[in-house]
């Protein structure tokens, strides 16, 4: 797993001269969590890199004043690809789809189906590869504070825990947001879902590799937009995004 966005969320927004307090952590931990947990039951695609990036910087500048943030790091290495990576996804899918098109969908149909299971996984086990380490993070800071600064190591077994968290919460909650990314953006088949899970899936493992905390759900969601929109800039359909859709073969 990636330890380089657990890092710069343990120790890259606020200067270490701001005397951080278990209250402090609690805090983060609970807004990010508040807000997570009430998207989620709405049924809305957020993104947990952005609450847990957002607590940060609201508690820590209203708790420490806005000059212990680290805005120097922040903006390169939190917000930039925040902001970039759903454009990137967006432009990624639309080509990852029209070759896909005009390529395996045309010559073996057949293999959409497994094609498109095995890159739902692969976009799955990218997301654990992204998010786990930012929500380690936050579990991180509580040892860090309980040991006055001292160094502190991420112990596997909280990877883990952090990771089956995940995936029970996804199981147990998240089918509305599952609903909303997969039925009412566009219409997908197999080949246009195969082409939205293996963008978001490079992508995201891409940034991961490079320790850059973009957001799972941005990322899959500018894919899914992409397959949308691809049509409309193919010349080969208009309409409004919930219809856009490719011909069938």
């Amino acid at each position: 797993m990636n330890g380089s966005s657990s890092a710069t969320f343990t120790t890259g927004f606020i200067a270490p001269s701001a005397h951080q307090t278990g209250v402090f952590a609690l805090a983060v931990v609970l807004g990010a969590i508040l807000w997570v947990v009430l998207a989620t039951r709405l049924g809305l695609p957020v993104s947990t890199t952005h609450a847990i990036a957002g607590a940060l910087v609201t508690v820590g500048a209203f708790a420490f004043g806005a000059g212990e943030v680290w805005w120097a790091t922040l903006v390169p290495r939190v917000v930039l690809p925040l902001l970039a990576s759903p454009f990137i996804a967006l432009a990624g899918a639309m080509l990852v789809y029209l070759l896909i098109r005009f390529t395996l969908a045309r010559l073996a149909p057949r293999s959409m189906n497994p094609l498109h299971w095995l890159t739902s996984g692969t976009a799955s086990f990218a997301r654990g590869l992204n998010d786990t380490p930012k929500i380690v993070a936050l579990g991180v800071a509580f040892f860090l504070i309980s040991q006055h600064g001292a160094s502190f190591q991420a112990p596997y077994w909280l990877f883990a825990l952090v990771a089956l968290g995940m995936g029970v919460g996804s199981f147990v909650g998240g089918l509305k947001v599952t609903r909303t990314l997969a039925e009412k953006v566009t219409k997908m088949d197999h080949a246009e879902g195969f082409a939205a899970n293996l963008t978001t899936a490079v992508l995201v493992t891409f940034a991961s590799n490079l320790g850059l905390p973009v957001s799972t759900t941005h990322v899959s969601s500018g894919a899914i937009i992409g397959i949308g929109l691809a049509p409309v800039w193919a010349g080969l359909t208009g309409g409004s995004c919930a219809t856009w859709r490719w011909p069938r073969w």
